[in-house]
This record gives C-alpha cells, structure tokens and sequence, in this order.
C-alpha cells in the first residue's frame, strides 16, 4: 500500500488468507521528492490476530498496524506531503506457492493479482521487454553494490540479486535508470518499486517449489516449459544455486588418472599435407577425440586441482603438467575447431560475405549432416562445452545462436538464421514484400533468373524444397509457402549437429542445471566473456618485487588496457594457456602474477601453470611494449613458457 500522507491518516487493506507476515524493509532515496519513507519492523513475524508496530524512519511520523482476520488496520501520523510504503509478504504453504507459479508461467510474466499488497496503479503497462530489463538491472545493481563497484557481476555463482532484499536495495535516479525505463516522476518511480516487489515475488516462489516441477519438460503448455520461457525474470540468486548443487552433485572421478599424449609434430605434418577433413586430418582436436571420444563421461565430469579435468602432455616436447599444460592443450584443441586445419565447421555466410553481425562465428558443416564418424565428433564437442563449464575455462566455442538456444530448449527461427546469413534473409524479405508485378519480373516463368522450389544452403549447395519440383517455378500466391521451406531447409541443414552438441553437453552437464538459464547466459557460462574487465583483472593480480603502485607496473598495466581484446587474449593464453580470464565474479582457480626478474634487454617470460609473468624492470613505456608484443605475436604456439 502506499499513500501520500495527511497529518493524521488512517485505512485497512486485505491481504488474503494466510498464517503470517512480515514486513519489508523499504529505504527512501533523497533524490527523489516525496520518495517512500523507510519502514523498520519492531520484533519478529506475529500472527494475524497480534498486534505488530511499525515505525517510519527518515521523514519522521509513526503507524500502528493490527490485524483483523485477513485485513490489516494502520493508522499514521506524520509530517504532511510525505510518501508511505507498506508492504506485506504473505507466509504462503509449498502447494500454494507452486498454484501461484503455474499461474505466473502461463502469463506473459508475474501476475499483479497474486500479490495485492504490491498495487495495481500503472502496473497493467509493463512489457516483457521491460521486466527484462529490470530484472537485469536488479542483478547488475546487486552486484556492484556487493563489490562497491560499477562491475556486471550478473553471472556471479552466488547470484546478487536475492528475492529477501528489498526493493528500496535499487536505488533508482533518472541518472541510474536502465535503458527504457527512465523515471521521470514519482508515480512512474513507485511503479517500479510495484515492479521490483512483483518479481522479487515470483522469484521467491520459484525458488521454493521449484524443484518439484519438471523443467526440462519440452511439451508446449507443460508447466515446465512456460517455467523455462521466463528465464529471462529468473534472479541470478535463484539460478546460481541450482547451477552449483546439480554440478557437485553430478562430479565425477578418475580424470587426475586420465593422461592425453598429444603430438604437435603429427599435426604439423597432417596440415601441411592438407589433411584437412573428417576422415583424415590429425589435428590436435581429431587426436584428443581419439583418445577420450570413448572414455566414460564421468572422467569429464572430474574437475581437480582447480580447473583441471585430466592431464596432458606433448610428445617430445618437455614440460611438467602442474596445469599449465592441460590448458594449452585443450585451447589448442578449440583453436583446430575454428579454424581453417579441419572443416568440421565452416565459417558462416555473414563472415564470408564481410556484412552484418557475427563475423567470427562458425556452423556446422552441411556436408557432415549424416556422417557417423563427424555426429560422434559433434557429441565430443558438447562434452569439451560441458567440461569449459564445468572447469570454468572460458574456452571460446564461437558458435552461432542456434547451438546455444537448443541446449535451452528456446525456439529457434528466421531471426537465428540472420544472424549467420544476413543476405539469405534479406532475400527472402524482398520476395515476401514484393508485389505481383515485380515478382513476375523478376522470379516469374520468363525471368532470368526464375524463383524455382529450391534454395542454396549454407556451404553453397543447392536444397530442393520440394522432391521432384526442383525446376518447378514458384506462383506468385505461392511464395509464403516458399520462404518457410527455405527456413526450414536452411535450419534443418544444422540440426543434426546441434542436437550431438547437446548430446555431448548434457552427457557432462545436467540438463536441469541449464533449465532456468537464458540462451546468452549459457553461451558466457561456457565460453566466458570475450571482453576484458581491467579492473577485475587487477584485482586478482598479486605482486613479487614489485608493488601495486610501482612505475613498472602502472606502465604495464596502461599498455594492458590500450591493447585490443583480441591481444588481450594472447597474452592470457601466454601467461596462462587459456584465452579468456574467468567471468566477473566467478572464482579464479589462480591468480594473475607479477614477478619482477630478467634483465632488461630480454623478453617477458611466463609459467602457464601458476598464471605468472616475469617482468623486467624495464625503463621506457616504449620498450615494455615492444617486448610484450612480441611475447603477443610469437610465444603462444607450443609449450615453450611452463
């Protein structure tokens, strides 16, 4: 309830059935005119027939509510002009909780009805976009707040937005709203405390009764299903623990005994012998297929000393796996996937063509759609995905959405299909929009170049959409029809991969620790962000004869943040075996070291093992770069800095 106080006031308000109460603690904000008092409660959670007193904090007054069956009585007295707040949490059975969420999931989000107490005023104009927003908001507020940083902590494993805060927890200034929600004035203000009070809600619901429905259930109308269409309003506080229980629980053993000889010099020989496919390259990727392809899952379910999932080595190459190897080895592994050495991905038509987004990303190779031998290696790669996961390495799969939504279980479209061939669609667009005339023109019987029921696939072959109509013109009134086979034509071409992928992931990940999870989510959980967040570097940064503030370091780190991502990279991977840094508020399995040692005139060196860097004092700005460049450029192939 909330009131613009009169000096003295008074009303009643019902709540519902229930056993008991509690009230939330609300906080005001000084920019805001006549923002909600604070309310602290004076002893614990009473029963309906008790008294309970409430004091207003800052702006002063006081109120006294008590209780007559299902209402709540308050009277109040105060300075005038002033903004009240009342909120009730309702004490609700496991049952009730799970009716009130079934509700909630076959809505567009959080019905306001389930929580009277919470207001209606305005409500009602709230979209899907915009809880998203919220909700996203909530979580990077938390975060920062937690860290007394501006830090996007929103896939921290503890998750920083719990559903017990209150909602005055997210100060909210026409300076701090998230794009879309900009608060102009109060009534629009108190609108999103109702809102921040309405998921806060739905989300302690859900983290209640949640395990007692099936949501990995993909039948449309099912429970679970609509459940895992709200992922988006799902807390970080909510998903973490889930994520953390389902993966201890599933740990498996008997990695730290699995050894994987790796042979660089092999691979060597099978590329520059052009070697290049399924059936006979040896790369680095198709060899650790061949050795753990076939080894149970449970090994790779085994995380040990860190991040470590088994154990690596190089054939004629010296260097001790304390760690530092197995990174290298696994990276490598990824960096064959997306790549030119074996074509079972292929580069997407955007990245091609050199237009639009995505330019980095791969699908899989059409060509491999019914190979036995190439499915198997699509399952091996959803494992390396589940273990990147599980051993939170961060390993840069660069895959299109299309891979990420289905290990959600989200709904995959014309929308996915852009954003790997942007002139397939925007084709598809022009013969949709056309009129009669020009489709004649330019697609009919007489045309040069006649719209026939086929359409060419990714990798340039041609799809027939209809059997035996191949050279068959499409009608005018026809062309709907024609632009959702291409659809499904161009989709189905990666479906039998994506569906080994998700195989292979759910072999090493469960699938209900992913349930709650947006498709984004996912795709950062295991590949980690390909951006680099300085500060959070720093912070886990330690120093041996140097200090934090010494002239070396503040050079070094300047060149550090001037460089671009892609070098960042490197440098990780020279320092560390892997590419990417831990995600902001995920654990480090070790951290970033700085050891002041070698002479001048020489290189940086490095022991990926313990994440550690030996830097020479050295004297200009200048020259530390030039020397960090080209540990950059040359001294990440091979295990050469253990």
């Amino acid at each position: 309830y909330v009131w613009v106080g009169d000096e003295e006031e008074s009303g009643e308000m019902d709540l519902g059935a229930g056993t008991g109460f509690k009230v939330v603690s609300l906080q005001s904000d000084p920019e805001i005119p006549a923002s909600p008092t604070r309310i602290l409660v004076k002893g614990k959670a009473t029963r309906w027939d008790d008294a309970c007193e409430i004091v207003l904090g800052e702006g002063g007054g006081e109120a006294l509510g008590t209780f007559k069956g299902s209402k709540v009585v308050w009277r109040r007295k105060g300075p005038p002009n002033k903004v009240g707040f009342l909120a009730v949490r309702l004490n609700v059975s496991k049952p009730a909780m799970l009716a009130a969420v079934s509700r909630c999931a076959r809505l567009h989000g959080p019905d306001v009805s389930l929580w009277p107490h919470c207001g209606k005023s305005g409500v009602e104009a709230w979209t899907r976009e915009m809880d998203e927003t919220l909700v996203a908001h909530l979580n990077k507020t938390a975060a920062a707040e937690r860290g007394n940083t501006d830090r996007d902590d929103s896939l921290s494993p503890d998750g920083p937005a719990s559903f017990s805060m209150s909602p005055f927890s997210f100060p909210l200034t026409s300076s701090t709203s998230p794009p879309g929600l900009q608060f102009v004035n109060n009534a629009n203000y108190l609108n999103y405390f109702y809102r921040v009070a309405l998921l806060q809600n739905y989300n302690s619901a859900l983290n209640e009764v949640g395990g007692l429905v099936d949501l990995c259930n993909e039948s449309v109308g099912s429970l679970g299903h609509s459940l895992r269409s709200l992922s988006p309003l799902v807390l970080q506080s909510v998903k973490g623990p889930k994520l953390r229980r389902a993966l201890e629980l599933t740990r498996g053993v008997g990695g730290n005994a699995t050894t994987v000889i790796l042979d660089n010099f092999l691979a060597s020989k099978s590329i520059q012998a052009d070697h290049r496919v399924v059936s006979n390259s040896q790369c680095i990727f198709v060899q650790a297929f061949q050795a753990l392809g076939s080894k149970p899952s449970r090994v790779l379910r085994s995380v040990w000393d860190g991040d470590r999932v088994f154990q690596v080595s190089f054939r004629g190459e010296s260097g001790s796996d304390a760690g530092g190897v197995f990174r290298e080895g696994i990276s490598r592994m990824i960096e064959d996937l997306f790549s030119d050495t074996i074509d079972l991905f292929v580069r997407c038509p955007n990245a091609l063509h050199d237009i639009n987004l995505n330019r980095d990303k791969y699908v899989a190779n059409p060509a491999y759609c019914r190979d036995a031998a190439a499915l198997s290696m699509y399952v091996f790669v959803g494992k390396l995905m589940g273990v990147s996961l599980r051993a939170n390495l961060c390993l840069p799969f660069l895959l299109s959405s299309c891979v990420w939504k289905a290990l959600c279980g989200a709904t995959i479209g014309v929308e996915d299909l852009n954003e790997v061939d942007s002139l397939f669609v925007k084709y598809l667009d022009e013969i949709r929009d056309a009129d009669e005339a020009s489709f004649g023109w330019k697609h009919g019987e007489d045309a040069e170049q006649k719209l026939c029921w086929t359409c060419t696939g990714a990798s340039g072959q041609v799809l027939v959409l209809k059997e035996g109509m191949g050279d068959v013109a499409v009608a005018f009134e026809d062309r709907f029809e024609f632009i959702d086979l291409c659809v499904e034509a161009r989709l189905a071409e990666l479906a039998g991969a994506t569906e080994r992928i998700r195989e292979g992931v759910f072999e090493v990940v469960p699938p209900t620790a992913l349930a709650l999870y947006t498709w984004g989510e996912v795709e950062v959980l295991v590949c980690g962000n390909p951006t680099f967040d300085m500060d959070d570097w720093k912070a886990h940064t330690h120093y041996s004869g140097y200090t934090c503030d010494d002239p070396t370091v503040i050079m070094f780190w300047r060149i550090m943040e001037s460089l671009t991502d892609v070098q960042k990279s490197d440098f990780v991977r020279f320092c560390w075996g892997r590419s990417r840094n831990p995600n902001v508020g995920q654990p480090w399995s070790s951290n970033f070291h700085i050891t002041k040692r070698g002479d001048v005139g020489s290189l940086p060196s490095a022991h990926t093992c313990f994440n550690s860097i030996e830097l020479p004092p050295y004297e200009t700005e200048a020259v530390m770069r030039e020397k960090l460049l080209c540990v950059i450029e040359y001294g990440v192939v091979g295990i050469l800095n253990t």
